[in-house]
């Protein structure tokens, strides 16, 4: 596949786990084939190294359709796509008859980051910038910090916000996959509360921040206050898909299936 898709590297890393990224899980991640985009790893490490949190596409092989585990119909076995809120496996394709991989990955490693599914808002924070958020977070130097900017409630710009890259937890990635941590503001040289989640778009539930703005409103006391917030609008190729076919035909039983959107909360104050 690598003559199909250059600028990116296949690495067999089957028998080599990601013990950096992953060291708390209690089971091991190696997938079979890790494919990194050029220059996301050192030279030498990439004849071996898993490093999951650089990877752009995870490969397993299988010996025999009795390893699959999905349900395998009698046109042959699947594929499958996972985002918040579930996971759509599709029909198999024989990439020994047909192009549609080969496509696949040619049409990726040409894409943009954005295109891939990253979140292009979040960025690793500069050298100093990381210096000053690690002292004032009290963090040892060794932490890796990344940025983000997120619009003021007062429409008075961009509040930009450094913070500790999260740590990965072996947990499922459907829900809300809430993380909050504490974020130096280098506008104002504070410390404020910053929260990434999934909130679930429905008409009987307010965004955060809108509640946060009604609760200063009517003077409610005791509480944080909201200093800046957004649904983040990615591009249309990133918005979910699982909730588009809830109720299709052929849909396994599920639990009740609701559209995600990914959003940013930003507090005053960081509770204790």
């Amino acid at each position: 596949m690598a003559s199909f898709a250059p600028g990116l590297s296949f690495i067999d890393t089957h028998s080599k786990a990601d013990t950096t990224n992953c060291k708390s899980f209690t089971f091991k991640i190696k997938p079979d084939i890790c494919v990194y985009a050029d220059g996301a790893l050192p030279p030498h490490p990439r004849q071996s190294s898993c490093d999951i949190s650089a990877a752009e596409v995870v490969i397993e092989f299988k010996w025999g359709f009795h390893h699959s585990p999905f349900y395998i119909p009698a046109n042959g076995s699947y594929i499958i796509i996972w985002d918040r809120e579930g996971a759509t496996v599709f029909s198999a394709i024989n990439y020994n008859e047909e192009p549609h991989l080969a496509d696949f990955l040619h049409c990726y490693a040409q894409a943009s980051p954005a295109l891939h599914g990253v979140d292009t808002l979040v960025m690793p924070a500069s050298i100093e910038e990381a210096h000053l958020a690690r002292l004032q977070l009290d963090l040892p130097a060794t932490k890796c910090m990344l940025k983000v900017a997120v619009p003021a409630i007062n429409n008075s710009g961009l509040i930009t916000l450094i913070f500790l890259a999260p740590v990965p937890v072996g947990q499922t990635h459907i829900g809300q996959c809430t993380y909050a941590c504490p974020a130096y503001n280098i506008d104002n040289e504070k410390v404020v509360m910053l929260k990434d989640s999934w909130w679930v778009a429905s008409t009987d539930i307010l965004p955060e921040g809108k509640t946060y703005r009604l609760l200063k409103e009517h003077n409610v006391s005791n509480i944080a206050s909201c200093i800046a917030c957004h649904d983040i609008h990615s591009i249309p190729q990133q918005a979910l898909q699982t909730y588009k076919f809830a109720d299709a035909a052929w849909v396994c039983m599920h639990n009740t299936i609701t559209l995600h959107i990914h959003y940013h909360l930003v507090l005053n104050i960081v509770g204790k």
